[in-house]
């Protein structure tokens, strides 16, 4: 039994030695990618300072390592789930430091911007907002841009992936590793077409990392360990033998390129044959295709004689510009619409030739920039007279020209303003009677105090009591007087924003007494809203309005005004309960000349319609015979004024 102990105590000895004796292996892993400081040679070995160094680090320790490189994405996660022991080349940074603990930094590392070699507009991060920039996943330079979510960022598995995009114009910029980029630029010889621009990004301690509150022993002993290493001089050592000479020494691959060299060769053969094949057979096409160019040719030019002869008798004026604003083409209309009496403009460029009087190049800009547009009333001073023209830009993007057509409009907008004023002036014949009215009340309240006056002149009260109704009875007067003369005297047409309480309201007050005398009631809604319009013109269509509302009330009635909102627009409805327009008339109720009263001059609502369209608006009209008439108009919304004015 004793022997048995003794045999048992033995074995429990030798199995404990045994495993004591026995040296854990720790997992070292790092970017396959990132060269010169970690990386994988042409044997597929790991290579770089970091190996390098972690191999000193290891020997200094005494601890067994097996070093493995991979993606830096899937290294970091192999750390990160304790699949491994020891990340090799780490940033120090703030986010990094709430996943890994770090050991003595043993290098500073450098962030820089990469651009290409003819790119003179980036030198920081600013500069790249709203630019490609391509970044190693995983990389600290996502750290540096995190506080600049403008920068659009594409990942790539390493460096050179994301300097090869740069170089096929991918990406803008790339952000990396000083070191390593330089590496890369010079493997793949782009050391002429990709620079160095700026100050570095970041310089940051760099070391190794282990998993966040794991392995406090083995990272002690790396740090002893790094600290000997320094303090015996072979740190300095291994970067000069990595950084103190060129690490991008070119290699020859003497079998890689015989292989392509009769590659190649076989390629040319066979692709030489191909071509004299194709050449017979392009020979047949290109001589078809000549002789149906030349007639294709022959009918272009006989279309383009006849759209000259067009252009050349066209009524309007018909002006065309090259891509560069060159003025390639001016009829005779044009020339006599402008009083210039030579051709010599041809050729010349627009911004210097007499016709950047006539047309404002805002519009020509905006034609240019492919958009068609146009100027309904635009004054020109022509040998020095005042001319009216109707102008259209039009772009024409396929080549880059713009055509200018225009026309003289200057009779027609004489005509039209006799009308206006013509219309005018009934408008106020309507409003004379009931004003006259208003006129005459507060007088014969003044003249029965003023009578009174003698009688009880010792009575300062009295006294004051008739100075305050005299004032307050013509204060009425004058209100009338001076709504009157703003809506009768002529006045400068121009768009604005204007509210349409402000056009509106002094209308209701001129009408007041007819609307006293009828029994009608008014109702306004929503009348601040605001409209970018010309305020004479809007007083003028909505006085047209008004009266015919009134006109067409039998007895007591109601007249409403409101206004709504739409997305781009604003629609205002005038509406009345008057006696209807039959349904056979409303399809003409625009019609110059049109009228269905006696004593109508069919004038009113066709200048309506026009001066609407002209604030680029519309104006729609909806009847029911018996039940009312109801007139809607849109009108742009108020804006910036800079922006309407073109």
């Amino acid at each position: 039994m004793s022997k048995k102990i003794i045999l048992l105590t033995f074995f429990l000895l030798v199995t404990f030695s045994s495993s004591a004796l026995a040296t854990t292996k720790y997992l070292v892993v790092g970017d396959s990618e990132y060269p010169p400081l970690c990386c994988l040679d042409s044997n597929k070995k790991p290579s770089g300072f970091d190996v390098d160094l972690i191999v000193a680090v290891a020997r200094e320790a005494g601890i067994d390592i097996e070093i493995k490189l991979m993606p830096w994405s899937e290294a970091r996660r192999m750390v990160e789930k304790g699949q491994a022991d020891i990340l090799l080349g780490v940033n120090f940074t703030r986010a990094r430091a709430k996943l890994y603990d770090f050991t003595e930094p043993y290098l500073e590392n450098r962030q820089v911007i990469f651009v290409q070699e003819d790119n003179y507009f980036i030198n920081n991060l600013e500069d790249l907002k709203g630019l490609k920039v391509g970044i190693q996943k995983g990389d600290v330079a996502l750290d540096l841009i995190g506080e600049n979510p403008d920068i659009l960022v594409e990942l790539y598995e390493d460096q050179q992936e994301a300097l090869l995009a740069l170089s096929q114009n991918k990406v803008t910029a790339v952000i990396g590793n000083y070191y390593t980029g330089l590496y890369w630029l010079h493997k793949l010889n782009l050391e002429n077409k990709i620079k160095v621009v700026g100050v570095p990004l970041s310089i940051t301690q760099y070391g190794l990392g282990v998993k966040k509150g794991t392995n406090q022993e083995l990272l002690k002993k790396l740090n002893e360990a790094i600290i000997r290493l320094r303090a015996k001089g072979e740190l300095d050592n291994l970067k000069t033998k990595w950084f103190g000479e060129s690490p991008y020494e070119k290699r020859l691959y003497f079998n890689r390129i015989r292989t392509y060299l009769f590659a190649g060769l076989f390629i040319f053969t066979i692709l030489l044959l191909f071509i004299l094949w194709l050449n017979r057979l392009l020979q047949q096409k290109v001589e078809k295709a000549t002789y149906e160019l030349n007639m294709a040719y022959r009918e272009l030019s006989a279309q383009k004689d006849l759209m000259d002869k067009m252009l050349e008798h066209e009524l309007n004026g018909i002006i065309t510009l090259d891509e560069n604003r060159i003025i390639k083409r001016i009829n005779k209309s044009a020339l006599k619409i402008l009083g210039i009496q030579e051709r010599e403009l041809e050729g010349q460029h627009f911004s210097f030739s007499p016709l950047k009087d006539y047309f404002p190049e805002p519009f020509l800009e905006r034609a240019y920039q492919g958009q068609t547009c146009s100027l309904n009333e635009h004054r020109v001073n022509v040998a020095g007279q005042s001319k009216y023209l109707s102008i259209n830009f039009i772009s024409i993007p396929s080549i880059g020209a713009v055509l200018i057509n225009f026309r003289d409009i200057t009779e027609e907008k004489q005509s039209f303003d006799l009308m206006v004023n013509r219309d005018k002036l009934i408008t106020v014949g309507q409003m004379v009677a009931g004003f006259v009215h208003e006129i005459k009340n507060p007088l014969f309240t003044v003249l029965n105090y003023l009578e009174l006056l003698p009688l009880k002149a010792d009575d300062p009260k009295y006294r004051e009591e008739v100075i305050n109704i005299i004032k307050n009875e013509l204060g009425s007067v004058q209100n009338l007087i001076n709504d009157l003369l703003n809506y009768a005297r002529p006045q400068n047409s121009q768009k604005t924003n204007v509210s349409l309480e402000d056009v509106i309201l002094p209308l209701l007050n001129l009408l007041e007494p007819q609307f006293i005398a009828k029994g009608i009631t008014v109702n306004k809604e929503n009348l601040k809203l605001k409209v970018f319009a010309d305020p004479v013109q809007l007083k003028h269509v909505f006085m047209n309005l008004l009266l015919n509302a009134i006109d067409a009330i039998q007895g007591k009635g109601e007249i409403k005004l409101r206004a709504f909102e739409l997305p781009e627009k604003i629609k205002i409805e005038v509406i009345d309960t008057g006696i209807g327009i039959p349904p056979q008339y409303l399809s003409q109720i625009f019609n110059l000349f049109f009228t269905s009263k006696k004593d109508g001059n069919g004038i009113g609502l066709a200048i309506c319609q026009k001066l609407i369209q002209e604030n680029n608006g519309d104006i729609l009209v909806d009847s029911f015979p018996g039940r009312g008439t109801t007139f809607t108009i849109f009108l742009p919304k108020a804006g910036d004024l800079d922006v309407q004015a073109e």
